[in-house]
């Protein structure tokens, strides 16, 4: 794949934009990641929503390569190994600017946006192998299964990246009409990453009576990162090279209840480390090399009803993550000591009549950082960036299953609330609400003129209906911007099936 990228819309100050300001994207104040200063109210310039940023050389793309083979058995009847080794290779590239900040004359010239220079190539190869087990049995007298798993995998990839001399920032454009530019010289940073894991998980099922479960599992990891680099200029990079070794031990533990037929209650207990969430290739020796870990409670109720024409769940949970790598800037990350997050999520669906289903779900989240003496502040009490404390998700459709060729058509509405552009809590990504809108029409194997195709399927989606202006996202390296989400999009799709 390959393309040019839209990494995001500044936000200006409420002053700049004047009438051209546009309500209900972002709100509230703004501290400059670069100079410090209060830019005071902040918005989106009505003038700037198409326009792209980055420098008009800029590049995305990748060559990926994805291998699997294994095999299923059954030496007895209730038992069954499966095994599956895998490679993969990437290699991948980004040349960009990124970084589209506005300056208020601390750095260059008031009204421009301070930019910066970005490239990174990866080479990366995976390759491991997963042997799962699974044994049923009985055990006292009661049904009893036992799984088990052995992953093994070496995890390599060489970074090439921006080692730019100049200080921040590289270079100023205009906030109407810039001028592109190119990327100019690359001053390639070399980084080398090898990751090797081996994994043992076992989980065992106990079902006490036909209606009443108990669940167990420990999984052990063994994580070994070595990391090695050289500078553009030939200098070796401060405290590599360096390696590390953890060896997490993770359970879990949970029961399931099902009162009468196709109601089930349920709660679990479980922990958890991930070096992926610790952005395991970005931390070098200066940075504390801590796992990310985590534990959960959760506990819900799922039934089918109405003979099964209606499906309803409810689920809440309480979960706590220490040791969360939080990045700052494109380049710098921070550790938080704890995210806490509590939720409930609820969501449904009924097919009232034939033809006809409705569907809903709901999602309250209150999440906040715990412990986070962050070196640009205290964020402790401050909720994550990007965390919506209500999603709301409902849709309808209706099919005519009866004609020759079947057609169904729906739509769908989403409301987001309202999310911190960044982890200081001072600038608001609003709420938004979209809606789509779909339709298919199956064609069947006796219209087709193709021999062994059963059914095709030609489908037709708009996206955001009413063409709505909103912040989707904001990324935590670039707390300057915010990505505004698609416009208002049409799509055609075919597919088959044989």
């Amino acid at each position: 794949d390959s393309g040019h990228a839209y990494w995001g819309t500044p936000l200006v100050p409420t002053a700049f934009a004047g009438s051209n300001a546009v309500n209900g994207i972002v709100s509230g104040n703004a501290i400059s990641t670069f100079s410090g200063d209060n830019l005071g109210p902040m918005t989106i310039d009505r003038r700037t929503l198409t326009t792209n940023y980055n420098v008009a050389d800029n590049a995305t793309g990748a060559q990926e390569l994805w291998l699997r083979s294994g095999f299923e058995w059954t030496p007895l009847t209730n038992v069954t190994v499966k095994e599956q080794v895998y490679y993969y290779q990437a290699k991948r590239n980004w040349l960009d600017s990124e970084t589209y900040a506005y300056d208020d004359g601390a750095v260059f010239a008031s009204g421009t946006i301070d930019r910066d220079r970005f490239f990174v190539t990866h080479n990366q190869h995976v390759i491991g192998n997963n042997v799962d087990f699974l044994w049923d049995s009985r055990l006292f007298g009661m049904d009893n299964r036992l799984a088990g798993q052995l992953q093994v995998s070496g995890n390599s990839i060489t970074f090439l990246q921006e080692g730019n001399p100049n200080d921040y920032p590289y270079d100023n454009v205009a906030v109407l009409n810039p001028v592109q530019g190119v990327y100019g010289p690359e001053f390639p940073d070399v980084r080398n990453k090898q990751l090797n894991d081996l994994a043992g998980a076992v989980e065992d099922r106990l079902k006490v009576t036909p209606a009443f479960a108990l669940i167990g599992g420990v999984r052990v990891d063994d994580w070994t990162l070595s990391s090695n680099g050289v500078n553009f200029d030939g200098s070796i990079p401060t405290g590599q090279p360096f390696s590390q070794t953890w060896k997490p031990v993770s359970y879990r533990a949970a029961y399931t209840y099902e009162p009468i037929p196709n109601l089930t209650l349920y709660s679990m207990y479980a922990t958890s480390y991930d070096p992926a969430a610790a952005n395991i290739f970005s931390v070098n020796a200066s940075t504390p090399l801590a796992l990310t870990s985590a534990r959960i409670y959760e506990t819900g109720v799922k039934q089918l009803l109405w003979d099964n024409k209606a499906e309803w769940t409810l689920a809440a949970y309480d979960i706590k993550r220490n040791n969360v790598y939080v990045q700052i800037t494109d380049t710098t990350f921070d550790l938080a000591g704890e995210i806490a997050t509590k939720g409930i999520e609820l969501a449904g669906a009924v097919r009232p009549i034939e033809g006809w289903k409705l569907w809903g779900n709901v999602a309250w989240t209150h999440a906040r950082y715990e412990n986070f003496n962050s070196v640009n502040g205290d964020w402790t009490g401050n909720a994550p960036s990007n965390v919506a404390p209500i999603v709301v998700n409902a849709g309808a459709s209706y099919r005519f299953e009866h004609w020759r060729w079947p057609l169904e058509i729906g739509a769908s509405v989403r409301h987001v609330g309202n999310r911190y552009l960044f982890e200081d809590d001072a600038t608001t990504m609003d709420a938004y609400t979209t809606a789509d809108a779909y339709a298919f029409v199956d064609v069947p194997a006796k219209d087709l003129a193709m021999l062994n195709i059963d059914t095709m399927r030609i489908a037709f989606r708009v996206r955001n209906l009413t063409n709505a202006v909103y912040a989707a996202f904001s990324d935590p390296g670039y707390p300057d911007q915010v990505y505004l989400g698609d416009p208002r999009t049409y799509e055609v799709a075919l597919s088959a099936k044989w």
